[in-house]
């Protein structure tokens, strides 16, 4: 391994001895303890004594002493304290160092990370239950209002084709037009609401930037009240 210069080397243990909280073991090869240092207190070990096993101070030392890999690295090892560390054991010629190094920061950050994750896939499974139950509403709505219709244009054909007065053909005409128009806001509205679905099916980056399918049911149904209201 080509060798570190010094002022890296210095750096390296500084930054280990100050943001990550260096502590130290030194253990023989049957994990009796030789020496120790560093900031031990933070991970909860203390009153030490040398020619002890390390295992009967620290719980999670016990049995592995003599390492079957060199070195040995064990990540997020919550200590007595509670503080999560990462363990390094290795061999040296004073006998095996074992390294306390802290990660509170990395793991904070992890379950950070996970929490948003589940807040995330909570968030998108509400949605997607929203949109399943606001499409069969919707669906039920435009069936209930796209049935009566088809009655109603139907009999305003089979009155066109009846002798009526001059004005009762006028009252048929705007009757016909107003059906026509319902006819076709109808299908509007299923075919803006099938491009709402199809938009959310796509979306797999951030449910939190997807149309709001609430929103959007609720202008449909706005519209439906009022197209309704009008042929009525």
């Amino acid at each position: 391994m080509p060798e570190i210069p010094a002022p890296i080397s210095d750096y390296l243990n500084n930054l280990a001895s100050s943001e990550r909280n260096l502590a130290f073991l030194t253990v023989s090869n049957e994990g009796d303890l030789i020496d120790w240092g560093g900031n031990l207190d933070l991970y909860g070990i203390q009153d030490l004594q040398k020619g002890e096993p390390a295992g009967s101070h620290i719980f999670y030392l016990e049995g592995l002493f003599p390492l079957t890999e060199d070195p040995t690295i064990l990540p997020s090892i919550h200590t007595e304290s509670g503080t999560p560390v990462d363990l390094h054991l290795f061999s040296s010629p004073e006998g095996i160092c074992v390294l306390f190094l802290d990660v509170t920061e990395r793991v904070n950050n992890q379950q950070s990370m996970q929490q948003r994750g589940n807040e995330t896939s909570l968030n998108y499974q509400r949605l997607k239950k929203e949109i399943d139950r606001k499409e069969v509403l919707l669906h039920c709505i435009v069936h209930d209002l796209a049935g009566p219709l088809m009655g109603i244009k139907g009999g305003f054909e089979l009155l066109s084709r009846e002798n009526i007065s001059d004005s009762g053909r006028k009252f048929l005409e705007i009757g016909m037009r107003q059906a026509s128009r319902q006819e076709i806001l109808i299908r509007e509205i299923l075919q803006a609401f099938s491009a709402e679905v199809e938009s959310f099916q796509s979306f797999s980056v951030d449910p939190e930037t997807a149309p709001d399918a609430l929103l959007a049911v609720n202008l449909v149904i706005e519209a439906l009240s009022s197209a309704y209201s009008s042929i009525r």
